[in-house]
C-alpha cells in the first residue's frame, strides 16, 4: 500500500508486469484498465495472433537481430510517433479499419546499409527505407489475414463499402481516423545482436473506425479461455 512502482523488482521480474497500483488509490488501478488488456474491447486471442504473426514477418525480413515487443496496450490519443509510417486498410468478417506502422528513417537506414535485409545496402536512400516499411505491413497483414480467414472466410458482398475521412496533421504528428474507438498498439524493438547499430523501434496500431463486432469474432474463434490457460499463453490470478 502507498505505492504504485515496481523499484523493488528484479528486471527479468518487470518483464511480465504492466504495472502497479494501490490498493487504496483506485484512480492507479483504473489507469492501467484503461490502457491494458483487462479491456474486453479487444478478444485476447485476436491480440495474441497480431503479435504472433508480426513477430515473425519481423524475423523473416531482418537478419541478425532480436526482436523483441512489450505487452501490447490500448491509446486514445491521435499522435504519430517518428517521422515515416505506413497505412493499409484491414478487412476481415469482424472488423473494417486500418494498420498502421510507425517508425524513424535513420535506425531503419542504418540496418539496411548493414545489410541486415535483402535489399542491397551499397546505395540505399530514403525510397528503401519506405520500401522496407511497406514489405513489414504487407507481410504482418498477409499472415493475419490467413489465419483470421481460416477461422471464418467472409461471404461475397457486392454492396459498397464504407468511408471514414482520414486527416493528417504532420506539422503537429497528429492523425484521425474518425473515431474515438481505442486504438490496439504493439510496440517492437529491433536490436543488433552484435551491439554496432542503434535499435529500431517499431510501433503498430490497429484502427477498426469502420466496423468493429467482437462478439462475432469470439464465435468464430476456436481458442477459448481455457485453451489459452492449458497453452500457457493466458494465467488468471
Amino acid at each position: 500500500n502507498g505505492r504504485t512502482d515496481l523499484d523493488d523488482l528484479t528486471p527479468d521480474e518487470k518483464l511480465g508486469i504492466a504495472g502497479g497500483y494501490d490498493i487504496d488509490q483506485p484512480q492507479s488501478l483504473k489507469r492501467l484498465l484503461d490502457q491494458y488488456l483487462a479491456d474486453t474491447e479487444y478478444p485476447i486471442s485476436l491480440i495474441r495472433r497480431m503479435g504472433e504473426v508480426t513477430h515473425s514477418s519481423l524475423n523473416a525480413l531482418f537478419r541478425d537481430v532480436e526482436v523483441s515487443n512489450e505487452l501490447p496496450y490500448l491509446v486514445k490519443d491521435k499522435l504519430t510517433y517518428g517521422d515515416i509510417l505506413s497505412l493499409l486498410p484491414v478487412e476481415a468478417p469482424w472488423f473494417s479499419g486500418y494498420m498502421m506502422i510507425q517508425a524513424e528513417e535513420q535506425p531503419m537506414l542504418g540496418l539496411i546499409k548493414d545489410g541486415r535485409t535483402a535489399i542491397d545496402g551499397a546505395r540505399v536512400d530514403f525510397r528503401d527505407v519506405m520500401g522496407m516499411l511497406s514489405e513489414i505491413t504487407n507481410l504482418a497483414w498477409g499472415g493475419l489475414r490467413t489465419r483470421l480467414l481460416a477461422l471464418h472466410p467472409p461471404a461475397l458482398d457486392d454492396g459498397m463499402r464504407i468511408s471514414v475521412p482520414i486527416t493528417v496533421n504532420q506539422y503537429k504528428e497528429y492523425i484521425s481516423f474518425g473515431t474515438d474507438r481505442s486504438q490496439l498498439c504493439f510496440k517492437y524493438s529491433l536490436r543488433d545482436i552484435q551491439g554496432r547499430l542503434p535499435p529500431v523501434t517499431l510501433y503498430q496500431k490497429f484502427i477498426f473506425n469502420i466496423r468493429w463486432s467482437p462478439e462475432d469474432y469470439l464465435q468464430a474463434d476456436e481458442n477459448k479461455v481455457e485453451d489459452l490457460v492449458e497453452s500457457g499463453c493466458l494465467e488468471l490470478f
